[in-house]
């Protein structure tokens, strides 16, 4: 048998790499005789649009005394393939010497007898997940296994807790029966912590003292964590999102903080409550309209002229003052404009029996800029400031270190503030800082706090930024951004490949040379359930007409209806089959998905959801094929069912050479003239069986068919 015929394994397996083959071999590496059943391979879609193995099983001979043999007595591999039959062992297939393998995966046992142990062929595992975790503020606590907690003098803690599964910022509620100073303030949810290693975490005790000591009874517990959504794209309106934080450590709320469910902070990004925008990372200034302003009451409908032009529109927040009635609370606040009947009056709503107003009354805009202490991070969402205090602060910098000093302050590690420098070398200047690390004091407040800059130098002064205190939000909590994740396709599989790619299975680079809209076709997409990312981008891929491979440590991304170039030929007589099968009868492709709705234009406003569909006629009748949504634009979501429609609607054919040949890949174009039937045949590859045994190739794709127009007649 030739080397080209020879069908080679490579096995990893006891921190070994074995080489069998269905004959021996000796080539870069000597191949042992151990396969017994040559496998049919099958590569086609597994996940959605994602292509792997299909189908295939794997036989080698039962040599349980054969010292060279992967499953050896001697080596102790027959041991471990009885006493773990389920594990998965990295397996590499090929079709002669080659430098690519046919199939890099894993294979686990299916059964074994005296002569042989048979194995199924499974794709590479890649098992990451796409959504992480986070603490819910309204989560239970679970007890931690501690083997010791130690403080030092600097009131750090050392906790010990073999895979404790907490991240820098998660809260720990301590209780020490032995030694009251390592408690956490009860008042509060706990303290936040620093991830040192799996095995290992600090926080700062509140107040803990100076003395170096040792608990011995103690309690130590963390907060239950649930997935956290995730966004890619330009996503409006989408919800819910997760609360991670709304106290100080006495127990007093100081606004709402929520998980950033990946969005950008510096780009524009708005928090609403009930359809009302409530935060915005655009600063804007508190401006009066006009002069005085006179208002009427007609039962619950309340109609504000002003003197000059306002400027406002349905849904938005004004701010009144002034009114000096019994009912000047309902009145001296913020309200939402439900009705602008001119350009100089507009309407809100108010208590039906409340007393009519008097007074000189004046009206606000409102600004919802998040404040210059509570601007939003790559992880938390904080609700806008409470009111514009300025908090002076001092500033030491060393290098790119810059630490702040304000004593009982309450922000918090992950928080993103804007400080303003007020002297030294750093005078006239800002900059954006995310807080890295904080000291607590001895109330459990902060004394300083330590962000990384991104300017170095040696310079100490003073500054200033905004309030740490926010707004509580009482509605269906809702956002509006950008993902850090990008926003076209190409971006999506780059994320995708970092997600998956791990020390031990590299995914390396993506491959876009048969895709050529990636760069211009874009997604918008708000997951808050969990899957492997491997799954969700496999659904997103046949969704947008896209299929991707993973082999040789490059993800390569095929468009569907991309027609490459070059092609391979087939001569009629190298045919051993040939089938057709046209598409069945397609009425239209379709796609519905909800979306969030603001109603403002009434009190109390609230945001209903409101389905969208999109739908791309094909035939007068058939079947409607139903898509999930990748995107909430309706063009884009057109344009996606187009490019389906062109791909689906065209004829499958299945031909089968006499022959292996393992050079035509997924997503090649084939040609090739079925005499018997009188067919030209031009196919994009979507699937391929390789029958070792029979020594035969199945090509399966969708085609264009054209009649064999012959220029002479016999």
């Amino acid at each position: 048998m030739s080397v080209a015929n020879l069908f080679l394994a490579e096995i990893t397996f006891m921190n070994k790499t074995w080489y069998v083959g269905n004959e021996a071999f000796s080539g870069e590496n000597y191949y042992a005789p151990y396969v017994t059943d040559t496998p049919t391979l099958q590569i086609g879609k597994s996940k959605g649009g994602y292509i792997g193995l299909t189908m295939g099983m794997l036989g080698l001979s039962n040599n349980p005394y054969d010292n060279f043999h992967p499953f050896s007595i001697y080596t102790g591999g027959y041991k471990s393939l009885i006493e773990n039959p389920n594990q998965l062992i990295p397996v590499k297939l090929y079709w002669g010497e080659r430098e690519i393998p046919l199939f890099d995966g894993s294979m686990s046992m299916d059964s074994l007898n005296s002569d042989k142990i048979t194995f199924f062929l499974e794709n590479e595992e890649y098992s990451a997940e796409l959504l992480s975790l986070s603490r819910d503020i309204d989560a239970k606590t679970v007890d931690l296994t501690v083997q010791s907690l130690t403080k030092a003098s600097d009131n750090t803690v050392t906790v010990v807790v073999p895979d404790h599964g907490l991240e820098d910022g998660d809260l720990v509620v301590v209780v020490s029966t032995s030694h009251a100073t390592f408690n956490t303030k009860s008042q509060g949810k706990g303290s936040n912590i620093t991830k040192v290693d799996e095995s290992t975490f600090t926080y700062t005790a509140p107040s803990g003292g100076s003395s170096v000591q040792t608990s011995t009874n103690h309690t130590v517990s963390s907060y239950v964590k649930r997935v956290a959504p995730f966004g890619f794209g330009t996503i409006s309106l989408q919800g819910p999102l997760i609360e991670i934080d709304n106290l100080d450590t006495d127990g007093k709320n100081i606004g709402t903080t929520f998980m950033n469910p990946d969005l950008d902070p510096e780009e524009t990004l708005e928090l609403f409550d009930d359809g009302v925008l409530v935060g915005t990372t655009a600063a804007g200034s508190v401006a009066q309209i006009g002069g005085t302003a006179t208002l009427n009451r007609s039962s619950s409908v309340l109609t504000v002229t002003t003197t000059v032009a306002h400027n406002r529109n349905i849904g938005d927040q004004i701010k009144m003052a002034g009114d000096t009635s019994d009912s000047k609370e309902s009145y001296n606040t913020r309200h939402i404009i439900n009705a602008v009947p001119s350009s100089t009056t507009f309407e809100v709503t108010v208590g039906e029996y409340i007393k009519d107003p008097t007074g000189t009354h004046t009206v606000s805009t409102v600004s919802n800029y998040y404040g210059d202490g509570r601007l939003p991070s790559t992880t938390r969402i904080r609700t806008r400031q409470e009111d514009s205090t300025t908090l002076s602060m001092t500033y030491s910098q060393s290098g790119t270190a810059l630490t702040i000093t304000f004593a009982g302050h309450e922000f918090k590690v992950g928080d993103r503030i804007l400080v303003v420098f007020t002297s030294g070398g750093r005078n006239g200047n800002s900059e954006t800082i995310d807080i890295i690390t904080r000291n607590e004091g001895t109330d459990g407040k902060g004394d300083t706090f330590v962000a990384t800059s991104s300017s170095s130098t040696t310079t100490s002064g003073n500054c200033a930024t905004g309030t740490a205190r926010g707004t509580s939000l009482v509605g269906a909590v809702a956002i509006s951004g950008a993902s850090v994740n990008g926003k076209t396709v190409a971006q999506f599989f780059e994320m995708v490949r970092e997600k998956i790619s791990t020390e031990d299975k590299p995914v390396n680079s993506v491959d876009f040379s048969r895709a050529p809209n990636v760069l211009t076709e874009t997604y918008a997409i708000f997951q808050d359930q969990q899957e492997l990312v491997i799954d969700f981008a496999g659904k997103i891929a046949e969704n947008s007409n896209y299929n991707f491979t993973i082999l040789n440590s490059v993800l390569k991304v095929f468009d569907l209806n991309d027609e490459p170039s070059t092609f391979k030929e087939y001569r009629n007589d190298q045919l051993t089959e040939a089938t057709y099968t046209m598409a069945y009868p397609i009425k239209a492709f379709q796609a519905t998905f909800p979306i969030n709705v603001p109603k403002t234009n009434k009190s109390p406003t609230s945001m209903v959801q409101e389905t969208r569909t999109v739908r791309v006629e094909n035939l007068f009748d058939g079947e409607v094929i139903k898509l999930e949504p990748v995107t909430d634009d309706l063009d884009d979501t057109r344009s996606f069912l187009n490019n389906i429609k062109e791909h689906r609607i065209k004829p499958i054919t299945s031909i089968t050479l006499g022959d292996l040949d393992v050079g035509v890949q997924i997503g090649d174009r084939i040609k090739t003239s079925r005499e018997e039937d009188g067919l030209d045949i031009d196919m994009l590859v979507r699937e391929i069986t390789y029958d070792f045994n029979g020594v035969t190739t199945t090509f399966i794709g969708d085609c264009t068919l054209s009649i064999i127009e012959r220029k002479t007649v016999y």
